[in-house]
This record gives C-alpha cells, sequence and structure tokens, in this order.
C-alpha cells in the first residue's frame, strides 16, 4: 500500500458515492466497513468522508485470493489406507 505522502501525480479524492462505484460495493457496504474499521482506507474531515482513488484500488489488490497458492495445512490429507 502506499504510504501517505507518496501518491500519484494524477491520484484523486473520491466521495463515497465515488469510491462504491470504483468497488462496485454498496455505499453501505463502505459504511459498514467502517463502523467495523475494515475495508479500504478512507479520510475523515468532519462528516464528509472521502476516499484516495489509489487506496481503494491497492485495498481491492490486497483482497484478492489465489486458490491454487493453498498452504500445505489447507489440504486434506489423501486416504493412504485403500
Amino acid at each position: 500500500m502506499l504510504s501517505q505522502g507518496a501518491r500519484p501525480a494524477n491520484d484523486r479524492v473520491l466521495t463515497e458515492h465515488e469510491a462504491a462505484q470504483l468497488s462496485r460495493f454498496s455505499p453501505r457496504t463502505l459504511q459498514a466497513w467502517r463502523q467495523r474499521n475494515s475495508g479500504p482506507p478512507f479520510i475523515r474531515v468532519g462528516r464528509s468522508v472521502r476516499y484516495w482513488q489509489s487506496a481503494v484500488i491497492a485495498w481491492m489488490q490486497q483482497q484478492v485470493c489465489n486458490p491454487d497458492a493453498r498452504s500445505a495445512d489447507d489440504v486434506a490429507p489423501s486416504d493412504s489406507a485403500s
């Protein structure tokens, strides 16, 4: 994830609605995640909530799951008794 001072020159500040459109999650889902301190990082100024576009994209990239990269603990042992 980008550090606070290392934003791309073309980075945009998004409203909650714009962040919802970008992430394809509803604004209500973003609100619920903020209540639980999860989801993409956000900026709060008074009652206004904003998101850095690069932070939303970086957060989404961190959520990628690779089913082929499962650990050995996740794989069920084979039945060697047969």
